[in-house]
């Protein structure tokens, strides 16, 4: 039973860093953009950010791409994200 117990522990200490990744990238975009996204509004895969937003709001990410990729791995203290599409 123990080892059950472990296993979930461990799964729900994953998905807590996963939600604290989504807010960390959620507040370094507005801070350096302005721009306010949802959590459902971006997902994460193979350490790209993937946003489902309007032309535009793409446009104003795309214009501080670097700038925000570079903030969020420096916050994170590790490579969280390679791109942003």
């Amino acid at each position: 039973m123990q080892d059950v117990s472990g296993f979930l522990n461990r799964f729900k200490h994953l998905l807590q860093k996963k939600e604290d990744n989504r807010k960390l990238i959620i507040e370094v975009i507005k801070e350096s953009t302005g721009v306010e996204l949802e959590e459902d509004e971006l997902k994460v895969k193979n350490n790209i950010l993937i946003t489902n937003t309007s032309g535009g709001l793409k446009g104003q990410l795309f214009i501080s791409k670097h700038k925000i990729i570079d903030e969020i791995n420096r916050r994170a203290q590790k490579v969280l994200l390679t791109d942003l599409h």
